[in-house]
Order: structure tokens, then sequence, then C-alpha cells
């Protein structure tokens, strides 16, 4: 008999696992990119997120940061601030995306700055660090860094050593 609930408790540990990992709420980005990035401007960092999981996510906060030097992470880093828009942007619903702007506020891009980026002198490297709480009131931590690249006028994502 004990050995019978044993293995009835074990398959109901192992089913809740499962569960767990197919219900729960997965975010990231789907989209990054820089508006205003020209000369006497403060750039906006766009980012598209995507829950892809079957449960919502909640919370959902980002602190990203912009970093301007020959390697990552090092160099001048710069703040971001929240484009808030309400509860749209804390709360993404299951299989949904939200886009958010955060402003660059201590920075205003110069003619030196757009020099460096073009000729490949400096990178513009974004990291970030998001957390939520999922449905099973797990906070989910997410850390990530890209790297602009001015050919493209995009992002791309920080493998390799710059």
């Amino acid at each position: 008999m004990e050995r019978q609930w044993r293995a009835v408790k074990d398959q109901t540990k192992a089913m809740r696992d499962s569960l767990y990992v197919a219900e729960r709420a997965y975010v990231d980005i789907t989209g990054l990119s820089i508006e205003d990035l020209i000369v006497g401007s403060s750039p906006t960092l766009v980012i598209k997120w995507c829950n892809a999981g079957k449960t919502p996510a909640w919370h959902f906060y980002c602190y990203p940061f912009l970093v301007f030097g020959d390697k990552k992470p090092e160099g001048s880093s710069y703040c971001m601030e929240r484009d808030v828009k309400g509860m749209e942007t804390v709360f993404i619903g299951a299989g949904k995306e939200v886009t958010v702007g955060y402003k660059i506020t201590d920075l205003k891009v110069t003619e030196d700055i757009m020099d460096d980026i073009e000729n490949r002198r400096k990178r513009l490297f974004v990291s970030y660090h998001a957390l939520y709480v999922d449905v099973y009131g797990e906070r989910r931590l997410i850390n990530s860094q890209a790297v602009y690249e001015p050919e493209t006028d995009g992002f791309t994502d920080c493998y390799d050593d710059y």
C-alpha cells in the first residue's frame, strides 16, 4: 500500500510539473527598434513584447538601458524612462503583444555620436532586465543584450563579443 501511495504521489508531482511548464506565461521580445536616432534628439527605444504562453503575465516591468562604447557592456550608460500607457503595459495576456516606448532622457545625440556609430568606432548596445509574475505566482526574469546595426537600422542579439 505504501508503494502505491508513493507511486501516485510521484505521478501527481510529474503531472503538476508538466502542467506548470505547459501552461505558464512565456514573455520575450519580438521587435526592437530605436526612434529619433538623429542629431539633436533624445532617442526612444521601442520594444515589442509577446507572451507566447497559455496564461497571462502580471506585473510586467522592464528596465532597459543604452550603452554607447567599444565593447558590451563597457562605455557610457544611459537610463530610459518608460512610456507608461496604463494597464496594457503591465499585464500581457496569453498570446498577446504589447509595444512599449522607453525614452532616453539623459542623452542628446550629437554629430560625434552619429559619426562614431556609422563608422563603427563605437557601438550602441541595449541591455535590459524584465520581470513578470506568472499564473503560479512565480517571478520570471529576462535578461538580454542587443547591438544596433547602422546598415539595417535595427538590432541583433549580442551573441558575439564586440
